[in-house]
């Protein structure tokens, strides 16, 4: 279902390995930006998926 302008989700998931979900990530021509423990993919309507070490 696409989103409707103004919704933007927030989605958190956990990853062993921010290094290699990014090699990955940018392997697949995804833009990723990490920030400390967390890695951050925005999609093209808003919405934001983060990857964190825990």
């Amino acid at each position: 279902m696409p989103a409707t302008p103004g919704s933007h989700a927030r989605i958190t998931m956990e990853s062993a390995n921010l290094g290699k979900a990014a090699r990955h990530l940018h392997k697949e021509g995804v833009f990723a930006f990490k920030n400390g423990a967390t890695l951050t993919v925005i999609d093209p309507d808003g919405n934001v998926l983060q990857l964190e070490t825990r």
